[in-house]
């Protein structure tokens, strides 16, 4: 199931931060390590992002793993995500909204978050 997850919050990941981030890295746990600056092979260790970054390669995945368990399942489901906005700038949260907007058929979004 990583294989399928990876793919669509690699996607996600790109709609989000931009083109320049590339292939999210997960284990088999669904956990992201690591994520490929576009046009590599290489993989960096999450650690070394920034913090908005890796707030956003979690929220890729998790946006991720909802679209699998909602629009895939065919099941309108809740989605809570919990304080995943906190260094978010502008620009980006503009993307993640219109994200959460067009998985509005398929998930209700509870966002809780301090920004």
């Amino acid at each position: 199931m990583a294989g399928p997850v990876a793919e669509r919050a690699s996607k996600f990941l790109h709609r989000i931060a931009g083109k320049r981030m590339g292939a999210i890295s997960l284990s088999d746990e669904l956990a992201p390590w690591g994520v490929g600056p576009a046009g590599t092979d290489e993989t960096i260790d999450l650690e070394i992002l920034s913090g908005g970054e890796r707030e956003q390669v979690h929220l890729a995945v998790r946006l991720a793993l909802a679209e699998l368990l909602t629009k895939d399942a065919g099941q309108r489901q809740l989605v809570v995500l919990d304080d995943v906005l906190t260094a978010t700038d502008d620009e980006r949260l503009k993307r993640v909204l219109a994200i959460l907007e067009e998985m509005r058929p398929h998930a209700q979004f509870l966002v809780l978050t301090c920004h």
